[in-house]
């Protein structure tokens, strides 16, 4: 050999290693060196005709021998049959076999499968076939009987519209058309829609899952489906490296779950994430009849998302949904655009903590922008917990009174830094926005760094039972010293009417005087509460615009004092003992706004004295009285005052007791209050010249008092 060949020695060091590369390329050297000189000796040897003239090709270039001229236009053949399609003529009966053919050699040759413009009927015969990418143009692919379909490499499939047979009762799980053997690189879908032609279209009986996708980059275009219970299912890879999704163009109809996304399990700490996923225009559209079928099925979401990472959805139309528009689970980085919901409950937005089990999954940074909701009897537009950075700016609502959601927002568990504003519309049942709080060990509850501003709304509670506009649910075995911290109200303005002014060509309809707004506000265990240039008009019946409970802290309200219009008590706030709040009635004519100080209301006697002996006033709050408890309220026996005390409860009763400095009197009342310490009653009395109230009832009640001074002299 021309080449001298180096000696390895039993050391795998860096010498060794370079000493075998350059014996690799001495090998190399030596077989070009071989190839040549075999080449020279048949060039020059004599040669048939024939042979010499085998090494030109069509081109005219002359190769070095004919066995050269062969493997260069062989490996040219090849690669230009990967870059044709293997094409099917559609028989008119059935395709099955040729389908299964066209594919082995598409997948031979490297290349897709072009169906033209034509129908193909294919039997259950084809299942199990491994697919290639397949172009279509006005296609339509028949499947008869239970078929699933694989594809393990990257698929393309475009122009084609499949229609299946097979359905299953919604209890059972029907299965999917086509799933992946193994991680790809790409799959991309355009122009494709797949339908199952179902017995009943009631949404009792639904096909087959299309696809399920596990690949590193997602494109999917125009797609939609028909009667399908989960129409595309997409995976992160074994590998953690999807890079992106785009979906552009997605319908669903009759169907339960249209796009689910994940990105691995959102309920235990994981490093696993699927990255950059952006949803365009993507619509649900059910009858009433075809959603009533959701409770059976687990998960029934237009859009479904868990860890996920920067997450941008577009223009969701939802009509009739199943159980939502969206759900979107563990999300770092959230944008929400322009959501239309008819009759649909509307987006949760969740993540997951448990601390038994140390796993603090939130979901961050969340951006919602822009919701339209059009109906959806005792429905939610936004449901939102485990949530830190929630922004949602614009709602629109345009509820009928018979088709109107229960609560517009709920918010649970822990929201921290959350803006909502610009809100407006008409007719919800149980109040705008509603903060609940739930005892458990495994999540805390709070609220952070709250703003409202904003809102102007038409009958925010037209239950039966009374909701203020901004409700505040407080389980009463939290311990927590304060549950909702640093919250600010502005610009909201709600007002109840009770009779629709419905949309022309809608039929009326009239709620009762029975409908109840409650207030503006009923809030207990906050720590720093602003509220500011807010109303609430056509309050009924037993309630205040603005309650604030006894653990309460740093409350200031500034608002005009007509702008709290309550029909049975002409009361504008109440307060409970121990609140750093004083709530006082001054006179309209001398003060047209107010600022509340910090005083406890029914505990610092001589500051409220001084308050009522200037000012033309009321002292109103409200207390929370377990069974067989009392209250001392501020009014003594050796003081020359006189006045009305008012004593509502939160279950109905109601009683006005009159004052002097040495009698109580009862004036009014049910038959439940009595103005004795008797056991069975709500009662109002003097001990030891001091003005008790009793709950001797049995039960836990609230109380709104309103005390009432006649002169202070």
């Amino acid at each position: 050999m021309a080449n001298n060949y180096k000696k390895l020695d039993a050391n795998f060091t860096q010498n060794w290693r370079n000493d075998l590369n350059a014996n690799f390329d001495s090998v190399d050297k030596d077989i070009k060196s071989q190839k040549t000189r075999v080449d020279n000796l048949i060039q020059n040897a004599p040669q048939p005709s024939e042979v010499v003239d085998m090494r030109q090709d069509t081109s005219g270039v002359v190769h070095p021998t004919a066995k050269e001229r062969i493997d260069t236009e062989f490996n040219k053949v090849m690669s230009d049959l990967a870059q044709i399609a293997v094409q099917v003529k559609a028989s008119g009966t059935d395709d099955t076999q040729q389908l299964i053919n066209a594919f082995q050699k598409a997948k031979q040759f490297g290349t897709s499968v072009y169906l033209p413009d034509s129908t193909y009927n294919v039997t259950s015969a084809i299942s199990e076939t491994i697919i290639t990418s397949i172009i279509g143009r006005n296609t339509v692919i028949n499947i008869s009987g239970d078929v699933e379909l694989h594809y393990d490499e990257d698929i393309n499939i475009e122009g084609v519209k499949f229609v299946s047979d097979f359905s299953t009762d919604i209890t059972v799980s029907p299965g999917t058309l086509i799933t992946p053997l193994n991680d790809v690189s790409k799959v991309t879908l355009s122009k494709v829609a797949y339908i199952s032609d179902v017995p009943l279209l009631d949404g009792s009986q639904r096909g087959k899952m299309f696809m399920r996708i596990k690949a590193k980059t997602i494109r999917i275009d125009d797609f939609s489906s028909e009667n399908i219970r989960n129409s595309i299912t997409i995976e992160n890879t074994s590998t953690n490296d999807v890079e992106s999704v785009i979906v552009d163009g997605f319908e669903v109809k009759n169907g339960q779950t249209g796009l689910y996304i994940t990105g691995g399990n959102p309920n235990i700490t994981s490093d696993e994430w699927i990255n950059n996923v952006k949803i365009n225009n993507i619509s649900l559209i059910n009858t009433q009849e075809q959603s009533n079928y959701y409770s059976q099925i687990a998960g029934s979401d237009l859009v479904m998302c868990e860890r996920i990472r920067n997450l941008e959805i577009n223009n969701i139309y939802s009509e009739y949904a199943c159980e939502r528009a969206a759900y979107l689970n563990v999300i770092e980085g959230l944008h929400v655009g322009e959501i239309t919901l008819v009759n649909s409950e509307g987006v949760k937005v969740v993540g997951y903590v448990d601390k038994v089990a140390g796993v603090y999954n939130y979901t961050k940074d969340v951006d919602i922008n822009v919701i339209v909701v059009r109906g959806g009897w005792d429905k939610k537009g936004l449901i939102a917990y485990e949530v830190k950075g929630l922004s949602i700016d614009g709602i629109n609502v345009f509820n009928n009174p018979d088709s109107a959601h229960d609560v517009l927002i709920l918010l649970e568990r822990t929201i921290d830094d959350l803006m909502i504003t610009n809100i407006k519309g008409k007719n919800v049942r149980r109040g705008m926005i509603h903060f609940n709080t739930v005892a458990s060990t495994n999540y805390d509850n709070y609220f952070k760094n709250v703003t409202i501003d904003g809102i102007n709304f038409l009958n925010p509670a037209i239950r039966t039972n009374a909701y203020t506009a901004l409700r505040f649910t407080i389980d009463p075995t939290i311990t927590s010293q304060y549950l909702f911290e640093n919250l600010k109200i502005n610009n909201v303005q709600v007002e109840n009417q009770f009779v629709s002014d419905v949309d022309s060509g809608e039929s009326l309809f009239v709620y009762s005087a029975n409908a109840n707004l409650k207030g503006l506000i009923d809030i207990d265990k906050v720590n720093g509460l602003t509220i500011n240039d807010s109303s609430a008009v056509g309050i009924h019946d037993i309630n205040g615009g603005v309650i604030v409970g006894s653990s309460s802290r740093k409350v200031n309200i500034n608002c005009k004092l007509n702008v709290f219009n309550n029909d049975h008590v002409p009361t504008n706030m109440f307060t409970s003992a121990n609140s750093e709040i004083s709530v006082v009635r001054m006179d309209s004519s001398k003060f047209s706004n107010f600022t509340n100080t910090i005083i406890p209301v029914f505990q610092d006697y001589d500051s409220v004295i001084e308050l009522l002996n200037n000012h033309t006033g009321e002292i109103k709050g409200n207390i929370v009285l377990n069974p067989d408890s009392e209250q001392a309220l501020p009014f003594e026996t050796t003081r020359s005052k006189s006045g009305i005390l008012e004593v509502i409860s939160d279950n109905g009763e109601y009683m006005t007791v009159n004052l002097t400095p040495t009698t109580l009197t009862k004036l009014s009342g049910t038959t439940n209050t009595i103005a004795t310490n008797t056991a069975g009653y709500i009662c109002a009395y003097l001990s030891n010249n001091r003005l008790i109230i009793r709950n001797r009832m049995g039960q836990t009640v609230r109380l709104y008092l309103v005390l009432k001074y006649i002169n202070a002299s």
